[in-house]
């Protein structure tokens, strides 16, 4: 399917269950709650977030959410966290994902948006592939982590 079919915009509250069904598609989970959360601060605050939906025929096939940050950490650097990206698996590899992050990147770019930073699991090699043909390398900087609770698993 050519770019030109991708159609990108602002996800609408509307389309709140199909990220949540994209979403299940790809992942095996229901994230329901995660989304929902997402949306209550995004309408809440809406200038620190952005959403790109990703449409064909006026049907939505991918969804992407980043949150905007200013300063955290003590960086001077305006960045953006991409908290979820997904492309239904009935559209994978047709350029639409492709589109999809291009669209994303344009409207950081405009907000003023210096780097954009993610977390991915080491073994979804799929979207690490993914994210290093869109530009995305390792950070420099190492996530450290530690339970709070006695005995707890991380």
């Amino acid at each position: 399917m050519p770019a030109s079919d991708w159609q990108t915009g602002p996800l609408t509250p509307e389309e709140l269950a199909e990220v949540v069904a994209i979403d299940a598609a790809i992942t095996g989970r229901d994230r329901g709650a995660f989304f929902a959360r997402r949306l209550a601060r995004t309408l809440a605050a809406p200038k620190r977030f952005v959403h790109v939906g990703l449409r064909r025929d006026g049907r939505l096939a991918g969804f992407a959410l980043a949150r905007l940050m200013d300063g955290e950490f003590g960086d001077a650097t305006r960045a953006a966290a991409l908290d979820a990206i997904g492309v239904h698996p009935d559209h994978a590899g047709a350029g639409g994902g492709r589109a999809l992050i291009d669209a994303l990147m344009a409207v950081l770019e405009r907000k003023g948006i210096d780097r954009v930073v993610t977390e991915v699991d080491w073994e979804a090699r799929g979207l690490l592939d993914f994210l290093a043909a869109a530009g995305f390398a390792p950070a420099e900087s190492l996530v450290v982590e530690r339970a709070l609770a006695p005995g707890a698993s991380l």
